[in-house]
This record gives C-alpha cells, structure tokens and sequence, in this order.
C-alpha cells in the first residue's frame, strides 16, 4: 500500500512539474474555484432553519443562556449583539423547558425568600434585616414579572428605623422599575394594583411612597389621586368606554338591514367633567298662609282720691289726706295686641351637576351601497356594480341613529354617507397565504435548480476544456511513451531522465543493471516487473509491439518479393 501511494505521489509530482507555468496558475485557480464552489453548495445544503428562542435578552441573561447551550451541546444562532437567540425549530420547546427550570431568563440576579435555606451561627441581626429585605425585593419583582406587559422589574424597598416616639417615625418607601413588553403598555389601573400588592407585602407601607417607572424614566404612578393627570387619564378612558358602546349600538342596529360588515360608525363625544352644585329658591307672593296667631287681652278698674288742699309737700303729708267727703276719680282700662304670622310660599331647589355629562356628539356612519351582477353578451358573469342607496334611505338611517343614540336637535350631529367598500374576505386572505406559501416553495426549488444548472455549465464549459487544454502536451501513444530498446531505457535510469507522462506507464527501477547478467535476462525481468506494475498499459505496449514487428515483417516480405 505504501509502494502505491509513492508511485501516486510520483505521478502527480512529475506531472505539476511538466506543466508550464501559466497551467500551473490555471490549475490552481481551478481547485480554488471548485472548493469554494463545493463549500457553498455543503454549506446551503445543509443550512437549518432557525427560530427565535429568546428575543430582547440583556447581556448577563444572553452569556447565560449560551453557556447553558454550549453546554447541552444545543445549536443555537446568537444575532443582534446577544439580544436574540436561535436554535433550530426541534430544539425550541424543551429548550425552553430547560431553561425556565434554571430560572431563565429573567431571574438570574433575583433572590427570594431561599437565602434563608442556608443560616450561619454567626449572623447577625443586622445582616438577618438585610437578608429579609432582599428576600422580600425577590419576591416582590418574581410575582411582578408574571403580570402580563411586564418584561423585567426591580423592587427597591426603603425601612427607617425605628423612633422612640410614634410622632418621629418615618414611613416606610419602596419604588419599583418596570420594564414594560414591546407593544404593551400600562394602564392605571395596573399601576395601581402594582403599587396596592407592594405596599400590602411591607409593614408601615402605604400607596402614596410607592413610586412606579419604566425603563426609560417615564413615572407611571401618581402619590396625588387629583393630578392633572390622573383625571386626564381617566377622563380619556371614560370617553373612550362612551364612544365605544354608541358605535356599537350604530353597527348592530344598522347590520340588520345591511348586512355583516356593511357599516362603520365613529362617536366623537365631548364630554362636561366639571362639578357643579346649585340650589335655588322661589318664592310665590300670591300664596300665604298664616303659620300662627297670637291675641293677649289686658284689662284693668279702679278709683283714687281726686287731690284737693294746698298744692306743695304738705298736702302730701298723711295726717293732711282728706277722709270721707273726699271726691274719688274711677278709672277703666281695656288692652288688647294680636300677632299674626304668616307663611309666603318657598320653593327650594338643589341641582348637583355630576362629572362626565355629554355636551355634544358627533356621529360619522359609513354605509356600503348595493351591487348588482353584471353578465356578458354569452351569459357569463363578468362582474359587479355598485349602485349607491337612495337618499331617502340615507336620511331614515340618520334617522335612526339619532333616536338609538338620544341625539339632540341644534346639539349633536349625525352624518350618514353611503360609499363603496373594498371587499376584504377571508378566504382571499388565505388564497393569498397559500400562494405565499407555494411561492416560498417554489423559490427554493429554482434556487437549487438554478445553482445546480451553474455548477453543470461551470464543469462543461470551463473545467472541461482546461483539463483538456492541460492535459494536450501528454501524449498517450505508447510508440511515444515506451523505449525501443533496452539501451535507452537503461540510459533513462541512469541520467535520471523521464518522458512525459510515462510515469504512469513504467516503473521505477529499484537497482542498477548488472552487466554480468545476459541481455536476454535483463530484458525479461525489466518486462516482468513493467507487467506486474501495471498489467493494463504493459499489454497495451506488447500489442502495439506485436502490431508493429507483424507490419515491419509484411513490408520486408513484400519488399523481398518485389526484388
């Protein structure tokens, strides 16, 4: 096996020599081309279809990930700096599988309530506080990173000491990072139930020290519930919640008489949001009644001395009065007041205008029309035509809607246009993803046939008529190739000469010719070893001989004869 692999290499060796130097470019460039041609075609053969496993990973969790894979010795395609990850579409379900119960990715750096599992009797109870507030941030951010839109969080939580004094005490505060979803977003009420379930898990918490931002910045909570934007938030959703349940009841009334899919109604309501309370008072003069009475009598009789005497302080003296004879004077008296209320009549009314009255609305319905099958002159149906509702339609459907609404005259406004709708049905969205798919079928089938017709014109007309072109100086007539005679096959050994192309017709001598042995045994062991090296050329040679000594002998024959 070695003798063979030897002459092989001999063989090629002596013929890259032989070639001229524009061949030897040539034959180079040659196996260049072929090998990078059978690397793309090895390479786009036996390319594998990878799907997302993990998309918008951080880096600590994409280095994890791929450790773990190279690990399970699972393919995988890293694209985007890390951020995601592809493995191939067998491998993408127990990949996650695997993963999810190593806790990844997500909560890598997260910690809980298992820091507990392993305790020193050396801890103290200042590093035991610590290790409870990371173990209560861990599950905090764990059950967060469940919520639907939440892609990461971090929970930070803030315990003041204890005061000697309750009036002393700071409260407690915690603040939470979100990273929200590509494509989701939070609504208030989700902040809330965020700021409700951290404030419950930590002692003295309340839902005014719980701060909630995203990933870039933006606070979503609100300590003040009356903020500018916490009423401009729910006085969105409001109007939308208002405008959604009119729209609705436009399109079920309507898509009776028109049919599914034939309508489409917008509601832009202007809704009041200011509060109001007013009480008004009014009296009617015309109507009294009388609410009370009230009548005292006084009446008083009597008689006194009428005065007589001399005028001074000495008729005034008691032994001085006058006695019997003296004239009297009778006095009657008679009083009587009388009190009357009365009642005017007083209405007393008290108006309390509550937020989200509509003030206006203005409605835009959208009708498609009627169509009519449209034949050729042999009675095929070439197609449809749209014929818009009368107006008198148009008008009873504005109608309608404005009853179904409870529109009011001079306050809201009701438009009604009837106009051609495209039809858009589902089963030429499929006709349309079956074709892609056949399409994508279709466009791999002539990418392989087209590489494949490449690489046949590529040997055809280029590797062909080089290895033809190289190989034109390599005569393979055995006349040309053998020696005539024993002297000249002895002088090639000798001088170390070698005909092109004979290297794979003769071989090597392993020793020199001794020249006690007879010619005749020297010439039948050359030709003895040139059969056994090579049984096909060597018989090629004795015929070709054969041939060659036969015709040699007719010519001298017949040149015999003709003399």
């Amino acid at each position: 096996m070695g003798e063979l692999f030897l002459r092989v290499y001999n063989q090629v060796k002596d013929f890259y020599v032989a070639l001229t130097p524009g061949k030897r470019f040539l034959l180079w460039a040659v196996s260049v081309v072929l090998i990078a041609s059978m690397f793309l075609i090895g390479r786009f053969a036996t390319d594998t279809a990878y799907t997302t496993l993990y998309t918008g990973l951080d880096i600590e969790d994409s280095s994890l990930i791929i450790s773990k894979l190279r690990d399970k010795k699972i393919p995988f395609r890293a694209e985007k700096g890390g951020e995601t990850i592809s493995v191939p579409p067998d491998f993408v379900y127990e990949t996650r599988l695997m993963l999810a119960t190593e806790g990844l990715p997500g909560n890598t750096d997260v910690v809980g309530l298992e820091i507990f599992d392993k305790t020193s009797f050396g801890m103290s109870s200042y590093i035991q506080k610590i290790n409870y507030l990371r173990a209560k941030e861990g599950e905090l951010t764990r059950t967060i990173n469940r919520l639907t839109g939440v892609e990461r969080s971090r929970v930070h939580i803030t315990l003041p000491e204890k005061k000697t004094f309750v009036e002393e005490q700071e409260p407690a505060k915690a603040s939470v990072v979100l990273k929200i979803k590509h494509g989701h977003s939070l609504t208030r009420e989700q902040v809330a139930g965020v700021q409700h379930l951290v404030a419950s898990a930590v002692e003295n918490l309340t839902t005014d020290n719980v701060s909630v931002i995203d990933q870039t910045g933006q606070m979503l909570s609100s300590s003040d519930v009356n903020s500018d934007v916490g009423i401009s938030n729910k006085q969105l959703e409001y109007r939308r919640k208002i405008e959604k349940i009119y729209e609705q009841q436009i399109i079920s009334m309507l898509e009776r008489v028109t049919g599914p899919g034939k309508v489409v109604a917008k509601v832009n309501a202007d809704i009041d949001f200011s509060k109001e309370n007013v009480v008004t008072e009014d009296f009617d003069p015309d109507k009294i009644a009388v609410r009370s009475k009230v009548v005292m009598e006084n009446m008083a009789s009597g008689s006194r001395p009428s005065p007589t005497g001399i005028p001074g302080a000495r008729a005034n003296l008691p032994e001085t009065q006058g006695g019997e004879g003296v004239p009297t004077v009778k006095q009657d008296t008679s009083k009587t007041t009388e009190t009357i209320n009365n009642e005017i009549s007083k209405t007393i009314t008290r108006v309390a205008k509550e937020q989200g009255e509509i003030s206006r609305l203005s409605i835009a319905v959208l009708v498609d029309g009627k169509y009519e099958t449209v034949t050729g002159e042999d009675g095929e149906v070439t197609g449809q035509e749209f014929s818009p509702l009368p107006k008198e339609t148009i008008d009873k459907y504005a109608a309608m809607i404005s009853n179904a609404v409870g529109a009011v005259d001079g306050r809201d406004k009701v438009t009604v246009e009837c106009m051609q709708f495209q039809d858009v049905s589902l089963e030429e969205a499929d006709r349309a993803l079956v074709l892609m798919e056949r399409w994508k079928i279709i466009r791999i089938m002539i990418q392989y046939a087209v590489l494949g017709l490449l690489i046949v014109l590529f040997f055809f007309f280029f590797v062909r008529p080089f290895i033809k072109w190289v190989t034109e100086s390599i005569s393979e007539t055995p006349e040309e190739l053998l020696p005539t005679t024993l002297e000249e096959l002895e002088s090639m050994h000798g001088e170390g000469m070698s005909l092109e192309g004979l290297e794979g017709t003769l071989p090597m001598l392993e020793e020199a010719v001794d020249p006690d042995k007879a010619e005749g045994e020297l010439l039948r062991e050359r030709v003895m070893a040139l059969i056994e090296g090579d049984p096909l050329k060597a018989t090629q040679a004795l015929t070709e001989w054969i041939y060659t000594t036969a015709n040699e002998n007719k010519e001298k024959a017949a040149a015999n004869a003709t003399a």
